[in-house]
């Protein structure tokens, strides 16, 4: 008699991003949770396959501040039950807050004359209205700003 196998899997591993847009300089929290809510336990956390650091002592991962080389995706890894199991890898992307700050001036000034510099730089619209305050340094040193 041929009959039908129903398999009820208990220990697929999730991995959680709390938030879609992720900022330079934001802070993230990955959580590694069973489909169940049940205990997991020897958690390890992967960013394009490279182990994170070892056995996390707890089922989460807070990466602060996030810098756009943390883009990539991730995974992890636990023991649920008796077993190991492995959560489908989720895509992270970090964008940028703003633009690389391109400074502008007169191709050839004057010596001894004003010289009028711009620094140019775009938020990101990614997140609400954001006014950059540029400071202007010379050796170092300040010399203008806001």
């Amino acid at each position: 008699m041929a009959g039908k196998v129903t398999l009820l899997v208990w220990d697929q591993l999730v991995l959680q991003v709390p938030a879609l847009t992720l900022l330079e300089g934001d802070t993230v929290t990955l959580r590694c949770r069973a489909m169940q809510d049940v205990s997991v336990t020897r958690v390890q956390f992967y960013q394009d396959e490279k182990n994170l650091g070892g056995f996390f002592r707890g089922t989460e991962l807070s990466v602060s501040p996030l810098q756009l080389h943390h883009s990539g995706h991730y995974h992890c890894e636990g023991s649920v039950h008796f077993g190991p199991s492995v959560s489908a890898p989720v895509t992270v992307t970090v964008h940028e807050r703003f633009t690389v700050p391109v400074l502008e001036g007169p191709p050839d000034p004057i010596e001894g004359s004003p010289l009028n510099l711009s620094c140019l730089s775009t938020p990101s619209s990614l997140q609400p209205r954001t006014r950059l305050l540029h400071l202007f340094y010379q050796d170092g040193q300040l010399v203008g700003g806001r």
